[in-house]
């Protein structure tokens, strides 16, 4: 008696599905502006020389 061959079954091979990625949106920054101080000047107590 002939031997029947045995059919390999073929795997079928399962497509990765791809994620789309979210773009996250970029929030701008507001600059805060800088007050520049003023130094007030102390004024310097003049000591009267005795002579």
């Amino acid at each position: 008696p002939k031997k029947k061959k045995k059919k390999k079954k073929k795997k079928k091979k399962k497509k990765k599905k791809k994620k789309k990625k979210k773009k996250k949106k970029k929030k701008k920054k507001k600059k805060k502006k800088k007050k520049k101080k003023k130094k007030k000047k102390k004024k310097k107590e003049k000591k009267k020389k005795k002579k």
